[in-house]
């Protein structure tokens, strides 16, 4: 008999006792290694042949064409209990016609930016098959890698799902870069089982998130012993936002001006020689516009310090009073909110100088998602989402 290479193939446990090869398909006419089955009743071993029957199973393409596999099945009977069984193969479960590796394969091409439909058409296959073997082989996945222990650093954000059921909530493990889980809905109400089922929430050191006051309460109640440290990115959204208030005050016609707003959004250092000057120039025509940005820069520099020692947060600390003294001291609406702002997530945004961590991780799988659901061309099924978010992102 030829042997062949079964590693080649794929088939552990099998023997490979010819092959045909066509334009259209692969053929492999395969049998068992073993010469005995094992019992399902009594677990003993025979070797009892009671009967035959070949088993036509699909198996993986091969470079574009479809392989199928011949088996030789064979029935015993066992000598102790009396009983009759077909034995088993090894990656082929009971009254299937496709192999694990085929349904695998089919679904890993799913996964990596296909629409079931397509898939579905490549393979000679129905969609809801196809829809069918993902979902089962994403959930295998995810029970191995999804657990229960709370992460180190987490983060939290919300993202929206669909117009019926809203918005969802990302939580983060900001110290492993994965997600750890997404759940549905953001208010406390909804977020309440969810998280009062997660085991050893006192692993939670660090939670980063943006100045919500939901996600606020949720975490001081769950999670009492971890400290929550403000999101850089939303902190200076925010500042951002505030002074372009301020700027549309001062001057509603330079503000409509898309060019000098997209000046007045970046840092003196990003900006090319000739183009500071023209800005210092357009600042100088309105009273209180150079002041403005300048005061601007000055609270962006402040908010984008990381690391800062122990020692140097009390000057910090003096600093981010004055700020949030000068604010109130303008005069101005829009400045006089982010003050108010300031003074309520005052620790939170202190805390952001001391910690590196940012929840920029967690913005970057938001676009991921985003990217999920526009080649399934939507989801109506948040389980079915979610099993897609945590095969690719966790």
């Amino acid at each position: 008999m030829k042997k062949y290479n079964v590693n080649l193939f794929n088939l552990p446990g099998y023997v490979v006792t010819s092959n045909f090869a066509c334009e259209g398909f692969l053929q492999f006419n395969v049998k068992s290694a073993t010469s005995f089955g094992t019992c399902p009743k009594c677990s003993k071993k025979s070797r009892v042949v009671y009967e035959t029957k070949t088993r036509k199973v699909r198996h993986t393409n091969w470079h574009d064409r479809p392989s199928f596999l011949i088996i030789n099945s064979r029935r015993f009977k066992c000598k102790h209990c009396k009983s009759r069984f077909w034995e088993r193969f090894n990656g082929i479960l009971p009254y299937n016609r496709h192999s694990q590796n085929f349904k695998k394969q089919v679904a890993f091409e799913a996964f990596n930016g296909h629409d079931n439909k397509k898939v579905a058409c490549n393979y000679q296959i129905g969609q809801p098959t196809v829809s069918r073997w993902v979902i089962a082989y994403a959930k295998l996945e995810v029970n191995e890698r999804l657990s229960n222990l709370c992460p180190r650093v987490l983060g939290i954000d919300e993202h929206f799902f669909t117009r019926q059921h809203g918005y969802a909530t990302t939580i983060c493990d900001l110290a492993r870069r994965k997600v750890f889980d997404v759940v549905l809905g953001r208010s406390e109400l909804s977020l309440a089982g969810y998280f009062s089922s997660l085991q050893n929430k006192d692993r939670t050191k660090i939670v980063v998130m943006d100045l919500s006051t939901t996600y606020k309460s949720i975490i001081t109640k769950y999670f009492p012993k971890a400290l929550i440290v403000a999101d850089r990115f939303h902190v200076v959204r925010l500042l951002n936002h505030r002074f372009l208030e301020t700027w549309k005050i001062l001057d509603p016609q330079g503000r409509a001006n898309r060019g000098l707003l997209s000046l007045f959004r970046r840092k003196v250092s990003n900006l090319k020689p000739e183009q500071r000057l023209k800005f210092r120039r357009y600042l100088m025509t309105k009273p209180g516009l150079q002041a403005l940005y300048d005061f601007k820069n000055e609270i962006h520099h402040f908010l984008l310090k990381r690391a800062v020692d122990r020692r140097k947060m009390k000057q910090e600390i003096k600093r981010f009073n004055q700020i949030i003294y000068q604010l109130k001291e303008s005069r101005f609406a829009p400045l006089v909110s982010l003050a108010n702002t300031f003074e309520d997530w005052q620790l939170e945004i202190l805390r952001m100088l001391r910690f590196s961590r940012t929840n920029s991780t967690t913005e970057g799988f938001h676009n991921k998602m985003e990217r999920i659901s526009r080649i399934a061309y939507g989801f109506r099924n948040f389980k079915n989402y979610r099993l897609r978010v945590l095969m690719q992102c966790a």
